[in-house]
């Protein structure tokens, strides 16, 4: 078993990589963050929603407290909701579900209060782009201009989101049926693609805890030996959506999604009530990950990539889930130890 030590200073390191490498808008006097990678060259200020969410998500997981740094980042989180209505490209890349619920992850792992209200203005956002189907589509801009299609991946985001680090499955009825919604087309999609399954078993899981049925769970079983065992696989999910532009004309773009495969194993089989397989699958992930970790000065590069921020993010949580799960195994063990020989005493 790993030990947690060891599992707190790489968090920790992660932590650094993004405090080493903050960055300041070049359009504003204020206010911190991040953007798509930690190892641009110095001088190239590129901050976004990726970025910074990635950076709140790391640092968060790392027992960071308030600071400087903290402070700023929240001035520019604030700042950027605020305009979300009048900055065309705030609206465009806020309209993207992917973009709304990796941002709604970050702020729900922060519990920044001073983003609290900025918090629960985001969740309400997200849940109220929920079609009637209840799954979410690629983008949302307006009743007018929105994806009608429910799109699993966007879907499997948005409930992960709503339900990661929960200490106990959902109660909400609302998320349930997503989850249900996501369970079904699950069992009844034989041939969707990893990054697809992999996600919406994930977000399943972490919703339903013990509740997910057995057909759910044999699939996860089925999916985390299915794929290539290789850390630096990264899965893609490619999406269209429309917006806005300054004159008002709608344009088309295309955005993309990307979660290291291995990893999002590693989390799935770190969440209570994962089947034991996927257990077994997620300690192997999660020693190739301190493996890389220790060749790479501490943050996760894919193979010929550079040192993207989300991926660290995906990274940070596995490792904090596997520090959970190992204190759980540690207290179960010494309760066992406790209750065995007691038992045999009065026998």
């Amino acid at each position: 078993m790993t030990e947690t030590p060891q599992l707190i200073a790489l968090v920790d390191r992660l932590a650094q990589w993004f405090e080493d490498h903050q960055q300041v808008p070049e359009e504003l006097a204020s206010g911190r963050g991040w953007g798509q990678f930690l190892d641009s060259p110095v001088g190239h200020a590129q901050i976004g929603l990726y970025g910074t969410s990635a950076g709140i998500i790391v640092r968060s997981l790392a027992n960071r407290g308030s600071s400087s740094l903290s402070d700023s980042v929240t001035e520019l989180i604030t700042r950027w909701w605020a305009q979300r209505h009048s900055d065309v490209q705030l609206r465009r890349f806020l309209g993207q579900i992917p973009r709304l619920a990796f941002l709604n992850l970050a702020l729900r792992t922060g519990q920044d209060p001073n983003l609290q209200q900025t918090a629960a203005e985001v969740r309400n956002t997200l849940l109220q782009r929920l079609l009637p189907g209840n799954l979410w589509g690629n983008y949302w801009i307006s009743d007018q201009l929105q994806d009608p299609t429910p799109r699993l991946v966007p879907s499997a985001i948005a409930l992960l989101s709503l339900t990661l680090f929960s200490e106990a499955p959902t109660t909400d009825e609302t998320l349930l049926k997503i989850a249900n919604e996501l369970e079904q087309r699950l069992i009844g999609a034989s041939r969707l693609p990893v990054l697809h399954a992999t996600l919406v078993a994930t977000a399943i899981l972490s919703a339903k805890g013990p509740t997910m049925s057995r057909k759910a769970h044999s699939r996860l079983a089925r999916i985390a030996y299915s794929g290539s065992r290789e850390l630096g696989d990264l899965g893609v999910y490619f999406y269209e959506y429309w917006y806005p532009d300054e004159g008002g004309n709608t344009q088309s773009g295309r955005d993309y999604f990307i979660v290291p495969i291995e990893i999002l194993l590693g989390i799935v089989g770190r969440l209570p009530s994962s089947p034991g397989a996927v257990h077994q699958r997620s300690r192997e992930a999660l020693n190739s990950l301190i493996k890389s970790l220790g060749e790479s000065d501490g943050a996760y590069r894919a193979p010929e990539q550079r040192v993207s921020s989300k991926n660290q993010a995906w990274a940070a949580m596995l490792l904090k889930l596997a520090m959970a799960d190992a204190k759980i195994r540690r207290f179960m063990t010494r309760f066992l130890l406790i209750l065995v020989p007691a038992t045999l005493r009065r026998l």
